[in-house]
């Protein structure tokens, strides 16, 4: 059962798309926020291509997947692939959600979300039958709904915090990000401001108004999991490098935390959600929504099936709900993300290369094959990043986009190449598959 999350008319849309699974992919509702937009873009050419010109950049996107211990619900686990959408220079990026227990923390691909899309979008298609000699096609005018605006309140000024309500569990790094972990003591004077001036004070560029929104995760003396990208020195990441994460916690059941969604999020942006769990799921706290197919504009109905979600939700009593689109077994799904296909390319592609000698033509080759499947796939560009050496007159970019041009004058790491390839970029999205 997937769903659309829609909130009030004067506040945000939200969508949730879910599958059904054989253990059934359902639609829930499901777990984590997120902050922001889209990625800036590279051209594409030569060795580059930007991920972003094959997303729909319309909605934020979460795949959940539920694994529940029968025998002792309090083990059973969520693990969450969430799309994290920004626009924005990279060292303004920061991503803020509360967490029930500590998660473990991966990366994923974007590449996961294109093709899970393509699988499961809504499809509407028009019967049309003639009669008569001398029909004319007049098309009619786009029947589009209200717009939703979303609405955010400053903070206001609060106490100074002291450094022994911040807990830090844990402070890490993962693909492009550094991350942390932290707790803050429920008896502080305000413990959102505290959470707030704290992640600011430790470069974490959140927006003041986060801490308006943060009072309902911390009165239930919930986690808070702060992400930026990796700043200074030679691994500091652009904003280009953005991937999905992965978070596996415990927890009997997804979640989405809403509220702090809204603080930076675009304009009527969506949220899609994909749930995998044993049994169908449904909204507990909002209402299910049905869609009103007479506003679809038959014609063009991709330019109007938003702005359709969106009058439904303005329609509920409360202007919220999710609108289900989707609910079939996960065994329709079992290639999806990673195919066989991509199974038996890959084996086939690393037995052609291992063997070879470590040549800076070899592996120049070698880029150059695997750049026609995976130059879209995240990691890539920082898997070629690191396996070559340019002059010093050549920059990555200028060798990315015209790598011919270059071909006689770079140095290239074959075997780096190779086990960076699986890692960053191959590995990934196979376990998002899994």
């Amino acid at each position: 059962l997937p769903s659309t999350f829609t909130q009030t008319k004067k506040s945000r849309r939200k969508m949730a798309r879910l599958l059904q699974h054989t253990t059934l992919l359902t639609s829930i509702l499901t777990c984590i926020i997120h902050l922001h937009s889209i990625p800036t873009s590279n051209s594409c050419g030569g060795f580059w291509c930007n991920n972003n010109l094959r997303l729909n950049q319309a909605a934020e996107n979460i795949l959940f997947i539920q694994n529940q211990n029968k025998t002792h619900p309090l083990e059973s686990t969520v693990t969450a692939v969430v799309q994290i959408l920004y626009d924005g220079p990279s060292e303004r990026f920061a991503w803020l959600l509360p967490v029930p227990t500590e998660p473990e923390v991966d990366v994923s691909s974007n590449e996961a979300f294109v093709r899970l899309m393509s699988s499961t979008d809504p499809q509407f298609v028009l019967e049309e039958h003639w009669k008569g000699d001398n029909c004319q096609f007049v098309p009619d005018k786009k029947n589009k709904g209200g717009d939703v605006m979303a609405t955010t309140e400053e903070s206001s000024a609060g106490t100074e915090e002291s450094e022994e309500d911040v807990t830090v569990i844990k402070a890490d790094s993962v693909g492009p990000y550094d991350y942390v972990l932290i707790t803050i003591n429920p008896d502080a004077e305000s413990p959102a401001k505290v959470a707030v001036d704290w992640l600011q004070k430790n470069e974490y560029d959140l927006f003041d108004s986060t801490a308006t929104v943060l009072d309902p995760y911390l009165e239930k003396q919930m986690m808070l999991l702060a992400f930026r990208l990796t700043k200074g020195g030679n691994d500091a990441a652009d904003v280009g490098s953005i991937r999905p994460v992965v978070l596996t916690y415990k927890s009997e059941k997804p979640m989405i935390p809403l509220l702090p969604t809204a603080v930076a999020a675009n304009d009527d942006m969506g949220i899609r959600v994909w749930v995998a769990s044993d049994h169908p799921v449904y909204p507990a706290n909002y209402n299910s929504l049905v869609l009103n197919e007479a506003l679809i504009h038959w014609f063009d109905w991709r330019s109007t099936y938003n702005d359709v979600v969106t009058a439904a939700a303005n329609e509920a009593e409360d202007g919220q709900g999710f609108v289900t689109e989707l609910a079939l077994p996960t065994a329709n799904y079992k290639d999806a993300i990673f195919s066989v296909n991509d199974e038996e390319w890959w084996k086939y592609f690393q037995e052609s290369y291992v063997k070879m000698e470590t040549t800076d033509s070899n592996g120049f080759d070698a880029i150059q094959e695997a750049s026609w499947k995976l130059r879209f796939w995240d990691g890539w560009r920082e898997t070629v990043a690191a396996s070559v050496l340019l002059p010093k007159d050549v920059s990555l970019d200028d060798f990315g986009t015209s790598p011919f041009l270059y071909q006689d004058q770079v140095q290239v790491n074959l075997t780096t190449f190779l086990q960076l390839l699986e890692i960053n970029v191959v590995i990934p999205l196979k376990h998002t598959q899994d």
